[in-house]
């Protein structure tokens, strides 16, 4: 497609579109779950038994994770179409507005704690290995788009 044409509006393009995005944001949360199973088992050996397992921990992981792959992504679906009408929408892009989009909703989420003695650079620091997980969410929502494209 030339710089000046816009990709037509279809049920193909939609139906597309959203088998993308959810596989995106599945694949987030699904990282996050085993980001959570891992974390949970090294703290398990470390300190012997746990009260919540690790598998209990993952699985209430995948369930936050699926409902906050909604919320992000329906934050980050506009910001995405006005990405695209400028020709910005990269892999690149993708996977920026994943980890911004992730990290924003971890600090907007646990800010509202408002927890004593923590600041915000420790709060981002303690997000960013779910907003890398976002980031790759975002790049497997393009990943799989993106040579959907070509068949339009």
């Amino acid at each position: 497609m030339g710089m000046n044409q816009r990709r037509p509006l279809s049920w193909k393009t939609v139906v597309l579109d959203a088998k993308a995005l959810a596989l995106g944001g599945l694949t987030g949360a699904i990282l996050v779950a085993c980001y959570e199973f891992v974390e949970t088992k090294l703290a398990e050996r470390e300190l012997g038994t746990l009260f919540v397992s690790p598998v209990a921990q993952a699985e209430f992981a995948l369930g936050f994770a699926i409902g906050a792959a909604i919320i992000i992504l329906l934050v980050s679906v506009p910001i995405w179409l006005v990405l695209a009408r400028y020709h910005l929408d990269s892999w690149f892009t993708a996977a920026v507005l994943g980890f911004g989009a992730t990290m924003v909703f971890w600090i907007i989420h646990n800010q509202i704690a408002n927890l004593p003695g923590h600041s915000l650079l420790a709060l981002a620091e303690s997000g960013l290995p779910l907003a890398i997980c976002g980031a790759i969410g975002g790049m497997v929502t393009w990943w799989v788009r993106r040579p959907s494209l070509r068949t339009l």
